[in-house]
């Protein structure tokens, strides 16, 4: 299963206007934080070499055309991209959501078996530290979520509550969330805590954003967003009072908290151009740029500087209204396919990617950690099972590879190390790391193939002897101990 570079995925269908995404900040920034805008040193081009960037380093070289930038970290570990995948557990159900904590301490899980699952990952270990059976659970846990504390966590399911339970596992202290008075057929389909921890967003299928005050343990706000099915929430930044919302109606919505009281509410604008729901939001943290996932097969960019003019929202809902397909077990429609030939009236949208499939089920998409990649690209999941890596400065697809044997709902890149972690309808969760490719066009090797042994951290590395000769350098190296 390894990376394919996907060629036809780098036609014209696949890439909106470049030339408008090379205007933009996000173009800007997003260059300047990846490293590709380092001075270069005129005389030669080795400054691009991975070798003489590391032995400058090693030497503490300092002109300022050779020194060891953040960008130059970017750039060198955007080279190393997570390829090869290594099973951490198998459920008894699918598993619908998992997610790093802040600082990538904690991995949670949750899974349609009713558990939720703690795994240790600062040590890359990923030992299950705890399992923990919610509760009011229906069909299945559908979103999970760490406190900005990371003290508790919580999560979402068919029912009028969202759960808050602490990481250490006391369930004495669980505190229930009730937004509606009966909840047989309501469901939290995204939540996000805010910065400051003191309240809870949730966008369900009402259609409703709510808002929860943790420290009065009481709902203050039910706004009506959206025409159909809310699926996601998020705040623009961690110190925000802008939020997102998008649903069904292919629409992004901009809210103020400061303004959000019982109905009527007015946001502070619209993003259209979707032609069809959208499944899930993620904000680059700047209180500028997102990125919304779309059953019209597509992820787009956006500025929310650049609103949708009032017509052009009426006739992006009305376009929207008209698609009949259900998504959860249908094909795609040819007209959605289809879809690069125009855009729709009134997009305003920076960029867009297309060469994933969302179906089945509401898959995520989100931004790579500044941290590590300057935040160059984007990734999600797929319904066919693909993990899919686009360039957000470019719109290709860098890497695409068979991850799961069936839908990967979530998908979350670790924010400090070059891994993520995929889940899947499978019932496996798996970490992705990166491993060099031998040889161009070699196929992966099984695990007990003569030719590869097993490393410590469970990657495959390649014996250039003999097997035989390999085992008795091991066995003197043993015999010498």
């Amino acid at each position: 299963m390894g990376s394919e570079m996907s060629e036809g995925a780098e036609t014209a269908k696949n890439r909106s206007n470049v030339d408008v995404l090379k205007k933009s900040d996000f173009y800007k920034c997003t260059r300047n934080a990846a490293g590709l805008n380092e001075p270069k040193d005129r005389r030669n081009d080795r400054i691009e070499s991975l070798v003489y960037l590391l032995r400058n380093r090693e030497v503490g070289k300092s002109s300022p055309y050779m020194n060891m930038t953040f960008g130059n970290k970017c750039k060198i570990a955007n080279r190393f991209l997570p390829n090869r995948g290594v099973e951490i557990d198998y459920y008894n159900g699918k598993v619908f959501c998992g997610i790093y904590n802040k600082d990538g301490s904690r991995y949670l899980t949750g899974s349609q078996d009713r558990r939720l699952r703690l795994y240790k990952s600062d040590d890359c270990s990923y030992q299950l530290l705890s399992t923990f059976a919610a509760t009011d659970v229906g069909w299945s846990i559908i979103d999970v979520a760490f406190s900005p504390d990371q003290k508790s966590f919580a999560y979402s399911t068919w029912s009028s509550y969202l759960h808050i339970c602490p990481v250490d596992g006391d369930l004495e202290k669980l505190d229930a969330l009730p937004l509606v008075e009966n909840g047989r057929r309501f469901c939290v389909f995204s939540f996000a805590f805010s910065g400051d921890n003191r309240e809870v967003l949730a966008a369900a299928n009402d259609g409703c954003l709510y808002v929860y005050d943790r420290e009065h343990s009481s709902k203050v706000a039910k706004v009506r967003a959206h025409h159909y099915d809310a699926n996601c929430v998020t705040y623009a930044d961690e110190t925000s009072n802008i939020i997102y919302t998008a649903g069904d109606d292919g629409l992004i919505k901009v809210w103020d908290r400061r303004t959000l009281r019982e109905n009527p509410s007015v946001g502070v604008g619209i993003l259209a151009g979707h032609a069809d729901g959208i499944t899930y939001l993620d904000s680059r943290g700047d209180g500028r740029f997102l990125i919304s996932n779309s059953k019209d097969q597509s992820i787009k960019l956006w500025d929310i500087r650049q609103f949708t003019k009032e017509e052009d929202v009426s006739e992006a809902v009305c376009f929207v209204s008209n698609m009949n397909w259900d998504y959860r077990w249908q094909e795609v429609p040819k007209k959605l396919i289809n879809s690069h030939k125009s855009k729709l009236p009134g997009d305003t949208s920076v960029m867009t990617y297309k060469g994933h499939a969302v179906t089945k089920t509401l898959i995520r998409c989100r931004f790579s950690p500044m941290e590590n990649t300057g935040q160059q690209f984007i990734y999600t999941g797929s319904g066919t099972g693909h993990v899919v890596v686009y360039n957000a400065l470019t719109g290709k697809i860098v890497q695409r590879y068979k991850a799961h044997r069936s839908c990967v709902r979530d998908i979350h890149w670790h924010p400090q190390r070059m891994e993520y972690m995929t889940a899947s309808w499978d019932c496996l969760l798996k970490r992705w790391t990166y491993q060099h490719d031998f040889e161009d066009g070699e196929e992966i090797f099984s695990k007990t193939d003569d030719n590869y042994v097993i490393t410590n951290n469970g990657s495959l590395q390649k014996i250039r002897r003999s097997l035989r000769l390999a085992n008795n350098r091991n066995n003197i190296g043993e015999s010498v101990m």
